[in-house]
């Protein structure tokens, strides 16, 4: 079938077929038609994401010389009941068939999988650390990646656990590249959307179990950090993958804003064994403590390697501006006025969201602004590196309250001033490197003052606090603090 979603988004797209485990098609934004678009098919339960990259000559618009929207999406289930098709996040097409029973894990699971899972352990380390993310590994290096390659160097064995099918059906197991990190794809046990209707069966859990258990007691010391509320459930069933940390994030309800609720996060923390969290402005932090859970700030933080590409500020004379979500008029409006009252200020801008024609439309009408859309890591760190001030947004302010975001680190890093909305934990740990735009106002003025607030705190800085790898050594010593029952809890 194919057709437009309905709404402010308009997508066009065509979902050619759904059988035999795969589902073909193409998706495109008319607003944006070199956009790369996020496609997710949602079956029974199960979230399959794919990025809508492959060449598609039918779907080729006249005038265009390429079109590069088409997806292939592998969901192995030959038998489903419901499917719902979302792009960006939005649902633009379900359909309930029939009901159909849906088989149990795949036989293959415990066939080649698990045999080139052993063969890679084979010169295993000491220690393994057992990492259930949010996101996959690919394409973003965000917290929970960045952790895991950062916990590699500290000698753990990492087996990064993705939360959505890529690939075939059942264990899917890739080593990276010169690094101690094994991503497992482990498709029929991560649910989309958790909620107490959509329980899993306990034979997948028995089945997981059987899997990995002889793969954990290789190993002389085991941990697990959970990053997600779609593994709940495995958590409350895997005690042998202890300590199990609680990760508690921002982004830690983004599968299902609606349903992660304080109380469900509340239970999910009282089966864990000890929580890290990014700020101290966290809903329910104060609840943990009284359960009597050991917690401790593991902040974000950044790579060593950004450092080299920053050059000497005069030699910068750009702004970077970035927005977490352009959906929200009130979050975003002040760096718009900014920009607006300032043509002549060279500026790049980034972020994604249903406000995004309102930035493309602005950058065709300033000559000096460029609007790059979702930009990957790499590319936002060299946008930053050329730029003399960093401007960042969020939604609203009760967002802006919890974040502890991995760009403002890296701006700081990089040489770059900081402005943005409050953020209590990050001025804590940035000092007068970051500036906060009050009442949401910008001007060159308060540049100046930030500049030169930026250039006596820096000096007084240890920047190699804020690595990934000082990082890594506080969640380590958390782990080894849990490992230890008498020990006094750590506090932030």
């Amino acid at each position: 079938m194919s057709g437009s979603s309905p709404g402010l988004s308009q997508y066009e797209f065509s979902l050619d077929s759904v059988r035999a485990g795969v589902a073909t098609g193409w998706v495109r934004d008319p607003r944006s038609l070199s956009r790369q678009l996020a496609v997710t098919l949602v079956i029974d339960g199960q979230a399959f994401t794919d990025i809508a990259n492959i060449r598609r000559p039918d779907a080729l618009l006249p005038g265009r010389e390429q079109a590069d929207c088409g997806f292939a999406i592998h969901f192995g289930l030959p038998q489903f009941s419901s499917l719902a098709f979302f792009v960006d996040g939005q649902c633009v097409f379900s359909e309930h068939a029939a009901p159909a029973q849906v088989p149990g894990p795949p036989s293959d699971l415990d066939g080649a999988g698990l045999a080139n899972l052993a063969a890679l352990a084979c010169d295993r380390r000491e220690r393994a650390l057992f990492i259930f993310a949010i996101s996959p590994w690919h394409p973003r290096a965000g917290r929970h990646r960045q952790l895991a390659q950062a916990m590699a160097a500290r000698g753990w064995d990492i087996f990064y656990i993705e939360p959505s099918q890529r690939g075939a059906p059942g264990i899917r197991v890739e080593q990276v590249e010169n690094e101690r990190i094994f991503l497992l794809n482990l498709p029929t046990l991560a649910l989309a959307m958790p909620s107490p209707e959509e329980r899993l069966p306990a034979a997948a859990f028995t089945h997981w179990r059987g899997l990995l258990a002889p793969l954990v007691a290789t190993y002389s010391s085991v941990a697990s950090l959970w990053c997600g509320p779609q593994w709940w459930d495995m958590m409350r069933c895997s005690p042998e993958v202890g300590p199990r940390i609680f990760d508690y994030h921002q982004d830690f309800s983004r599968p299902a804003p609606d349903r992660v609720t304080p109380k469900r996060i509340l239970q999910g923390m009282a089966t864990a064994d000890a929580v890290s969290f990014t700020s101290a402005s966290l809903p329910v932090l104060a609840q943990a403590r009284e359960l009597g859970k050991r917690c401790s700030q593991v902040r974000n933080g950044y790579a060593e390697p950004i450092g080299q590409f920053a050059g000497p500020a005069q030699q910068r004379p750009y702004i970077f501006g970035a927005a977490t979500s352009l959906a929200r008029r009130d979050g975003v409006r002040w760096m718009r006025d900014f920009l607006l009252a300032n043509p002549a200020l060279p500026a790049v801008l980034a972020g994604s969201g249903d406000l995004q024609p309102m930035f493309e439309d602005l950058a065709r009408t300033q000559p000096c602004l460029s609007y790059v859309g979702e930009v990957p890591h790499l590319l936002a760190s060299f946008c930053m590196a050329r730029s003399r001030f960093a401007l960042f947004a969020a939604a609203d302010a009760a967002s802006a309250r919890r974040r502890n975001p991995i760009n403002f680190y890296e701006a700081v890093a990089l040489g770059v001033p900081v402005l943005g909305p409050f953020c209590p934990d990050v001025e804590e740990a940035l000092h007068a490197c970051f500036t906060p735009v009050p009442g949401g106002r910008v001007s060159l003025e308060l540049l100046t003052q930030a500049d030169a607030s930026f250039r006596q705190a820096v000096t007084g800085l240890d920047l190699a606090t804020f690595t990934w790898a000082a990082r890594a050594a506080q969640l380590d010593a958390l782990i080894i603090l849990v490992q230890q029952p008498q020990a006094t809890a750590l506090t932030a």
